[in-house]
Order: structure tokens, then C-alpha cells, then sequence
């Protein structure tokens, strides 16, 4: 992993951290811990995509560290059937990677 903070910090201040994908939220919330450990308060964190995985939520939860998302996985997919760029059974073929992608082929 490259670095964890990028940029200036000052002791003391105030952070939120931007992200542009949520998955499981491990990687983030190491960068979150990096930021803690230089001594910021971290007050939440932004990402453009999330996946919605309840293992995201249940990370960024125990951390106490409010998560805020552009977009997610169920909102991208509605936008596809929207504009007809998946049909009904390429939309259930693709919600199954959602259920299980750790197995999904």
C-alpha cells in the first residue's frame, strides 16, 4: 500500500478523508487509523462508489466513523436498466456477484 496520508496535516485538526471506492472498508479505514495516529480527529469519511457490502458498514460502525457516499452499487445498477444498457437477465446475472463475489464466476 502506498501512503496513508497524503498531504499536510496539522496535530489537532479536524479531518475527513475522501475515498473513491468503499468495499469493505479495510484500506480506508487503515488510512483513517494513520490520520488518528498523527494525531487528527478524524469527523468522517466521503467516497464517490461504495459496493454496499454490510461488512462496510459494520467496519466504518465500529470505527465510529461516519461514512458518506456519492453513489452505490443498487443506485448504478438502476441507472443501467434506466438506459438500457442491461436487460433484466444481464441485471440478474450482475446482482449475483453482489450476493457472493468472494465466489461468484
Amino acid at each position: 500500500m502506498g501512503n496513508l496520508i497524503e498531504g499536510k496535516i496539522e496535530k489537532g485538526a479536524k479531518v475527513v478523508l475522501i475515498e473513491d471506492l468503499i468495499s469493505t472498508g479495510s484500506s480506508s479505514l487503515k488510512a483513517a487509523q494513520a490520520v488518528q495516529e498523527a494525531g487528527c480527529n478524524v469527523i468522517g469519511m466521503a467516497a464517490i462508489f461504495t459496493y454496499g457490502f454490510d461488512t462496510a458498514a459494520k467496519n466504518f460502525s465500529e470505527a465510529r466513523i461516519p461514512l458518506v457516499c456519492l453513489s452505490d452499487f443498487n443506485h448504478m445498477l438502476k441507472e443501467a436498466i434506466d438506459q438500457k444498457y442491461l436487460d433484466e437477465d444481464q441485471l440478474i446475472y450482475v446482482k449475483s456477484w453482489r450476493l457472493d463475489p468472494a465466489n461468484w464466476k
